[in-house]
């Protein structure tokens, strides 16, 4: 299955939509044939993040899952609006642009939070339109967040309850 997608390009742009085009080659020669196009699947700043056969992305004021290959949205949900994520351990680490982080179980079947939280002592933001655009990064069982000057780092392959 994996040389299927080795063929496949998907690309998004904030303020104009995302796609998916399929690499078709002929000899030498190689031509691009537009799979799907649509403005209102991922395009925020925050990217996307391929995990099986599904993409999870934000838009201005989602977060959503769709079929990698068909661009079917399988669910959209407010979680925390735009943000920047990544993928470990089976889930989604968002970072909102309003600073809050957040934790997604990656499923194609529905919206899972699993928890959310706004670090202490988040730097202060002396304009409104200062947003926390950073993504969040995890290695080595942490969490690193970035917001502007201060960087947070949690510990997230901790066993429950300790």
């Amino acid at each position: 299955m994996l040389s299927l997608y080795l063929r496949y390009v998907f690309s998004s742009a904030t303020g104009t939509g995302s796609g998916l085009i399929k690499l078709k080659s002929d000899g030498s020669k190689v031509e691009p044939e537009e799979i799907y196009f649509q403005a209102n699947i991922p395009t925020a700043i925050g990217g996307v993040v391929k995990v099986g056969d599904n993409l999870y992305g934000a838009t201005g004021d989602a977060l959503m899952c769709i079929d990698f290959l068909t661009g079917q949205i399988k669910w959209k949900e407010r979680s925390l609006g735009a943000a920047s994520l990544c993928y470990a351990d089976g889930r989604l680490y968002l970072h909102g642009e309003n600073g809050e982080v957040g934790l997604v179980e990656a499923t194609p079947a529905a919206y899972r939070e699993k928890g959310r939280f706004t670090p202490s002592g988040e730097p202060p933001h002396s304009n409104p339109m200062e947003k926390s655009w950073a993504y969040p990064v995890v290695a080595n069982g942490h969490l690193y967040i970035r917001d502007h000057g201060d960087l947070w780092c949690y510990a997230v392959n901790a066993p429950v309850g300790r």
